[in-house]
């Protein structure tokens, strides 16, 4: 096992109240070990996830890189997919709109279900919001001027890219 290997651990819940107040009793729990020096004594050898195995746990790691370290293009990599189909979904929700305008306003009522639609608007400023607070939360940001002048210098780099795609 090298430095920089992880093993992932699957434990069970064993404890009578843990099993009761979890959703599902047969829910699992991944711990992540850098050495497996770290494993309590009494975990049984079973438990030990094969890499392949280990997918489920590492959704629930953070980002590779810390935020400041990625460049621009990366993040923008990561997320003009998301935003170029949302573009793509309102893109087609105008249309259905602009077709339906008649029923539209004979029947106010469908309006109200519109704002499902209209929330896809902001997930673009949610997707920076996100990352810089987890950027913050993790201490992978400072809150000094410095680093304030760059995370909006980056975050405006990104908004002209999307604006140009």
């Amino acid at each position: 096992s090298g430095k920089d290997e992880v093993f992932y651990v699957k434990v069970t819940p064993t404890d009578e109240n843990a099993v009761a107040e979890s959703e599902r009793p047969e829910e699992t729990f991944c711990i992540v070990l850098k050495d497996l020096m770290e494993a309590p004594r009494q975990m049984p050898l079973n438990c030990l996830l094969a890499p392949e195995d280990a997918e489920e746990c590492r959704l629930y790691e953070g980002l590779p890189e810390p935020y400041i370290g990625r460049s621009t293009v990366t993040e923008l990599a990561g997320r003009l997919p998301w935003l170029v189909g949302l573009l793509a979904f309102l893109t087609v929700s105008s249309a259905i709109l602009e077709y339906y305008d008649a029923l539209l306003q004979r029947h106010l009522v469908i309006a109200f279900y519109l704002t499902a639609l209209v929330g896809c608007g902001g997930n673009s400023g949610s997707q920076a919001a996100s990352l810089v607070l987890q950027a913050l939360a993790m201490g992978e940001l400072a809150p000094t001027l410095d680093t304030i002048w760059r995370v909006v210098q980056k975050e405006f780099l990104g908004g002209l890219g999307i604006a140009a795609v």
